[in-house]
């Protein structure tokens, strides 16, 4: 795509512009509004009125009392070797579950009814309802109850319209920005009168700069929440994330949650916001990108249409000849009109 009428095609980009971040605006208020208000009532039902008990803790008290009783046969004597390789193996694993709870997951299932709304519970609903909407299903928080999984599927039929409109009017917006950068660069800064490949060098840019916030996000989560995992992991994590794949198998290191819960719940609700912050950003720059992806494509039989129109304005059209001038200038014709005569 040849862009020639620079100032005309930044003034259309800046109407794009307002048009996209007014629409985003104003989607992006009634989504926040539905995923906070569900995430109100999710926890009025789940915790609160339709609590139900976590049942991963008394199978892990049945557990421990078990691996307790097999580390203390373990202190005994048997002559049988293979009930004592049996009980050696056991004790391998009880003394890795004893690790592992050491540093497990603070769970936000309490032990009895809670009814009192704070920043952590507030932070924890706001995730599942970022997760329902966006289409994540990381499954770590789902509700138990039955009122719960049908407000699920009411807040999806609502809310993953508007967050598709959502993402689209921000990946736009980032787009016509993106553009009109390009623009104002060659036009300011390399002096050019018109720009060669426009749609080509979008892309690039919005290859290049998702690139970098997959790379910048997942060394921020290296350093924030997966002490344990490799710089892969975290890239892998962050893209499973943004595509919306949502595999849940990899968690942010427990530790870390424990410490952001002993520093203060208003520093873990923060984070959970950073995150989805992050999330939102990412996922509207993907939009972006697979729209100026899809738009290069036509850049070369658009191409191809301006040069043939070029091809046909400046190709001299042949005038048609009348008969009677053909008859004025061909000789044959007027010598044997002069023997007639």
């Amino acid at each position: 795509m040849i862009i020639e009428d620079i100032k005309e095609v930044k003034k259309n980009i800046k109407d794009e512009i307002y048009n996209s971040l007014k629409k985003y605006c104003k989607y992006n208020l009634i989504l926040w509004a539905v995923i906070c208000l569900g995430s109100i009532i999710f926890f009025y039902i789940e915790e609160c009125h339709y609590f139900t008990p976590n049942k991963d803790s008394s199978d892990q008290c049945s557990s421990q009392k078990l691996c307790n009783d097999i580390l203390g046969m373990n202190s005994t004597h048997s002559n049988n070797s293979d009930i004592m390789k049996a009980i050696s193996n056991l004790t391998a694993i009880c003394s890795q579950q004893q690790k592992n709870n050491e540093v497990a997951t603070p769970s936000f299932a309490p032990a009895s009814k809670n009814c009192y709304l704070d920043s952590v519970y507030f932070a924890k609903w706001l995730s599942y309802m970022v997760t329902v909407v966006f289409t994540i299903g990381f499954g770590i928080i789902v509700p138990k109850s039955t009122p719960g999984r049908a407000l699920t599927i009411l807040f999806a039929l609502c809310g993953i319209p508007i967050a598709t409109v959502t993402t689209m009017a921000c990946g736009k917006t980032i787009d016509g920005c993106i553009k009109y950068l390009i623009i104002g660069f060659e036009e300011k800064i390399l002096k050019r009168k018109q720009i060669v490949w426009f749609k080509r060098k979008v892309a690039l840019v919005e290859v290049s700069t998702t690139m970098t916030l997959i790379l910048l996000s997942a060394l921020y989560k290296k350093t924030e929440g997966f002490h344990r995992e490799t710089y892969f992991d975290c890239v892998y994590y962050i893209f499973i994330m943004m595509t919306t794949i949502g595999f849940g198998d990899m968690q942010p290191d427990p530790k870390h949650r424990i410490e952001r819960l002993e520093d203060s719940h208003i520093s873990l609700f923060i984070d959970v916001l950073f995150d989805i912050f992050l999330f939102i950003v990412t996922f509207s720059m993907m939009a972006a990108f697979i729209s100026a992806l899809t738009s290069v494509g036509d850049e070369d039989s658009e191409g191809k249409k301006t040069e043939e129109a070029k091809t046909k304005k400046t190709k001299p059209i042949p005038k048609p000849v009348s008969k009677i001038d053909h008859e004025e200038v061909d000789p044959n014709l007027i010598a044997i009109k002069n023997l007639l005569i």
